[in-house]
């Protein structure tokens, strides 16, 4: 028996023509299965188009032994349409010199004095639409919720759970958004000579509207460590 499977992308581009030789499928008894198995790698998400799809054109052909010992071909064929999910890329940074937001306090932060700093999210899509994005992270105790936003989409924030939620909504092919809030760090004297985190991590949920499936993305929690600051030093982190 041979197995024949054939995979175009778009039922455009061809990614092969599969032969499989597997012994097992050489001769089938009366309701017995066989198994043939391939894998395959897709191009980048750069380079898959507006509706990313493989589609396999599978045949069977056998002959079958009839009962005049007389041989007789038989054969089948199945055609599947698989659709690749978007990705989407989530980061996470933390700021104080620079950003939307005027931020006061010491650097370094110093033990029992407040500073402030700037959260900032940003989603990328590299495929699909998405639609009804949302990153969620929590804030440790020791962090408050200034309520001073920006950037896109809105956010909010839940003062029992100490959840925030950027709600980020829909996202075109190879969008990029971007949004913002203030915090404020009192750090205690058990902290001192540490970099404390200043959220949790930082996950991304949407809905793929091509593919049909649910995405997620996630990004590290950030910390007192302002890398993206122009004049960030290591030290600037460590409390005092």
């Amino acid at each position: 028996m041979v197995v024949v499977a054939d995979g175009t992308r778009d039922a455009e581009r061809r990614l092969g023509r599969v032969l499989d030789t597997d012994p097992a499928l050489g001769s089938l008894a009366p309701g017995a299965t066989g198994v043939g198995a391939f894998s395959f790698k897709t191009l980048p998400a750069g380079q898959f188009g507006r509706a990313p799809s493989v589609t396999f054109a599978i045949s069977v052909a056998g002959t079958r032994m009839g009962e005049s010992n007389v041989p007789e071909l038989v054969s089948a064929s199945r055609t599947e349409t698989i659709k690749a999910a978007t990705a989407v890329a989530l980061s996470a940074a933390s700021l104080h010199s620079s950003g939307p937001f005027a931020n006061t306090g010491p650097i370094p932060p110093v033990a029992d004095r407040t500073t402030g700093y700037a959260i900032v999210w940003k989603v990328q899509n590299a495929g699909s639409a998405v639609a009804g994005g949302a990153v969620t992270a929590t804030l440790p105790s020791y962090v408050e919720y200034l309520d001073k936003t920006s950037g896109q989409g809105s956010l909010s924030y839940d003062s029992k759970s100490r959840t925030v939620t950027w709600s980020v909504g829909a996202l075109a092919v190879g969008a990029t958004s971007e949004a913002a809030f203030q915090v404020a760090f009192t750090p205690s004297t058990s902290q001192q000579t540490t970099a404390p985190a200043l959220t949790g991590t930082a996950s991304f949920s949407g809905f793929d509207r091509f593919a049909g499936v649910t995405i997620s993305a996630t990004a590290d929690p950030v910390s007192t460590e302002t890398t993206g600051d122009p004049d960030y030093k290591p030290e600037n982190a460590t409390v005092q």
